[in-house]
């Protein structure tokens, strides 16, 4: 639903009262939107003057209709429509060449292409024209019309489809997934993988929401996601492993509140904590080293070395095996 201001002549001498407006806005024989509209204080428009009527319109949200109207207001305009036209051809199920999107702005586009609209409206109106109340039809063709940055609100009705396509044409995939302090219960686990086939646009997804992860219809765990930057026809590598903070949610309902001699139950509780991660376990420091002895295996040392641990988390190092690099080559384990 939107707002319309419609300049009204009234030719006649006595006042015109605007009782009602039943009007049908088109462009290129395509309903744009409607305006029925009753006034509980009828606009005035004194006699041999003009007055503006605001109306409510409702919009024809077709996204090929919308699409239509821009690209032939585009035309008119001059504006170049290959990105426009490979938007189009995506819907189709086509894959333009993502050259054709290069420094293409969306919203420029569109505030450019939606200026100096010609519509035709044709309409009947109630009016009083002093005391006489009578229906005036009214038919007139392109009818300047002049749109503000609101037209921009119609974009996701345009875009959603076209953004819902690729995502559902895309793949994901984990190259490694590696286990992380599993017990009889539970475990954590550190992914890297990919996505791709994503089409021909350069985009960031981000997800506000936990990805819950099912298996055979169960739901076994969530993993919160980072924005992810898509290159065009290339797709984004995922890494999921090392972040440097985790927030765990307490909920419970049910809960008994009980204060000032009175038991308050159904109470609902919601706790978020947040927990340093480890990130990555960095910040080794090696205190001294011992040779104690030289073969033909290499040279064998006792090492004494000091690891921070920056989670709020504790863990227990049963065994580690390290693999000592010297200007990224392995000197062993």
């Amino acid at each position: 639903m939107a707002k319309t201001a419609v300049t009204v002549n009234n030719v006649f001498v006595p006042p015109m009262t605007i009782l009602s407006i039943n009007a049908t806005i088109t462009y290129n024989g395509v309903a744009l939107g409607t305006v029925v509209s009753k006034f509980f204080s009828s606009p005035v428009i004194p006699g041999k003057s003009q007055g503006k009527i605001t109306a409510r319109l409702a919009l024809n949200t077709n996204p090929l209709h919308l699409i239509a109207l821009i690209r032939a207001q585009a035309v008119k305009n001059g504006l170049n429509t290959d990105a426009l036209d490979g938007l189009i051809l995506m819907q189709k199920g086509g894959n333009p060449p993502s050259c054709v999107f290069d420094g293409f702005n969306a919203i420029d586009f569109t505030l450019k292409a939606m200026v100096g609209v010609a519509v035709d409206i044709k309409m009947t109106t109630d009016v009083k024209l002093g005391k006489y109340r009578l229906s005036l039809p009214y038919m007139q063709t392109g009818v300047p019309t002049t749109t503000d940055r609101s037209i921009l609100k119609l974009l996701p009705l345009i875009g959603t489809p076209i953004a819902q396509l690729l995502v559902d044409r895309s793949k994901i995939a984990f190259d490694t997934i590696t286990l992380v302090a599993p017990s009889e219960t539970s475990f954590k686990a550190n992914r890297v993988g990919a996505i791709t086939a994503t089409g021909p646009l350069d985009a960031l997804i981000a997800f506000p929401h936990p990805v819950i992860i099912s298996f055979d219809g169960k739901i076994i765990g969530s993993m919160k996601m980072p924005t992810v930057n898509l290159v065009a026809n290339e797709g984004a590598v995922l890494d999921l492993k090392g972040m440097d903070r985790y927030q765990w949610t307490l909920s419970a309902k049910g809960v008994v509140v009980a204060a000032m001699g009175a038991a308050i139950p159904g109470v609902i509780m919601t706790k978020t904590m947040t927990l340093d991660g480890f990130r990555k376990l960095q910040g080794l420091k090696i205190d001294s080293y011992v040779i104690t002895r030289i073969d033909a295996g290499g040279l064998h040392m006792v090492m004494k070395a000091t690891l921070a641990n920056p989670s709020t988390l504790g863990m227990t190092i049963a065994l580690s095996t390290f693999q000592t690099q010297f200007h990224g080559k392995v000197l062993g384990p």
